[in-house]
């Protein structure tokens, strides 16, 4: 036989076997997938958040990959915080309760997990240069510091929005594969006390976000965050301070130079102190949102139920239209200084004239637009205080 139809024979024998390799593994994943979620790569709704012990969520949100850049630039109120906003906060419930006819308000929840605290959320902002915006923040014992976790110090080596993408699309990859072997393939593991052993998961705990709201949505990692004894929130007294001078410049000022208003709240826990939290806001000059925290469900302590984070959220929606917060107000405030900012620049655009045109024809110059300050500056400056 010539080389040549060896060859051929060899091309079509190695394509069929590719093929009846793929509608194998074909059918096997939809069998596997039959009644769980689609994998994350074929849902356009979500996305993995965090699988294993990497969050990927620090990644889509500050290089605003997946549409998520566009959502958070057209979003009123801005939620941040640790895994407590994260699990806490539902932007899509509070986006229909605050909404009215004819004035939409659009709320998307970027709480990070790993105990990050406001300098991730603020790499964030500045990425995609937010600006106009309510800042719904959680004061609570991981952002009492503007220093970033270990989480949120690899993500920040991250260089390039491409590095970014390659790495959502590994980890992806992986969860698939690993979902689709549970319970086919063990794997293995390896402990200080027991050395090597097979474990029967293959899956790693996993964490889906809505790319609309950026809340957390049922994944196979959590099925359902309910229990049949849950814990419940129990105020408790922080015995460490605010460190107001780490927060002045990057934090504070960074949201006045950028017409962000800053409206704080202390989402329930075991251990919270919701005293401590008005008493920062106060010396800020910023508002505190307190919500009643007696029946809200937690899964572990820290981490909202899924009916416990329901309750929660019609009681701070309640908070957030009443006269003393007033969020509405607070978000035409925002648009107004947009719009004088807007006027202003146009103004300034339009006072360009020739040096050598009559005094008469020349437009007067506007006077200055002043930087929005979106928040008083602290009433009194303590010394930083830990924890």
């Amino acid at each position: 036989m010539q080389a040549w139809a060896r060859g051929l024979i060899f091309c079509l024998s190695a394509a069929a076997a590719i093929a009846v390799c793929h509608w194998t593994v074909g059918r096997a994943a939809l069998s596997r997938f039959s009644n769980r979620r689609p994998p994350v790569a074929l849902d356009q709704t979500r996305f993995l958040s965090h699988y294993g012990n990497y969050g990927l969520d620090f990644l889509v949100f500050r290089f605003g990959l997946l549409g998520t850049a566009e959502r958070l630039r057209q979003a009123d109120v801005i939620c941040v915080g640790s895994s407590k906003s994260l699990f806490g906060m539902h932007a899509a419930y509070l986006s229909q309760r605050l909404s009215r006819p004819g004035l939409p308000v659009r709320v998307y929840n970027a709480g990070l997990g790993f105990g990050e605290g406001f300098g991730y959320s603020m790499e964030i902002v500045k990425a995609l240069d937010l600006r106009d915006k309510v800042l719904l923040a959680d004061l609570t014992d991981n952002t009492t510091s503007f220093d970033l976790t270990a989480m949120g110090r690899e993500a920040m080596s991250v260089p390039s929005k491409t590095e970014a993408y390659k790495i959502l699309v590994e980890r992806t990859l992986s969860c698939w594969r690993d979902s689709l072997l549970t319970g086919l393939l063990p794997r293995v593991k390896f402990d200080p006390a027991r050395g090597f052993f097979a474990a029967s998961q293959s899956l790693h705990t996993s964490m889906d976000r809505s790319r609309e709201s950026g809340d957390l949505v049922d994944t196979d990692g959590l099925p359902a965050l309910e229990r049949p004894d849950p814990k419940y929130p129990r105020a408790a007294h922080y015995s460490f301070g605010f460190r107001y001078s780490e927060f002045e410049q990057p934090f504070f000022e960074e949201c006045r130079r950028r017409n962000i208003r800053i409206v704080f709240m202390s989402i329930p826990y075991d251990g919270y102190d919701p005293q401590w939290g008005a008493q920062v806001a106060e010396k800020l000059g910023a508002l505190h949102v307190a919500v009643a925290a007696d029946g809200i469900k937690l899964w572990d302590g820290v981490h909202m139920c899924t009916s416990g984070r329901q309750l929660f959220n019609e009681r701070l929606a309640e908070r957030l239209l009443s006269p003393e917060i007033d969020i509405s107000r607070c978000i035409a405030e925002v648009r107004s200084r947009r719009q004088d900012r807007a006027e202003f620049d146009l103004a300034r655009r339009e006072t360009s004239a020739p040096p050598d045109a009559p005094a008469a024809t020349r437009p007067v110059r506007p006077v200055p637009f002043e930087e929005p300050i979106g928040n008083a500056r602290p009433r009194q400056n303590p010394s930083p205080a830990g924890r």
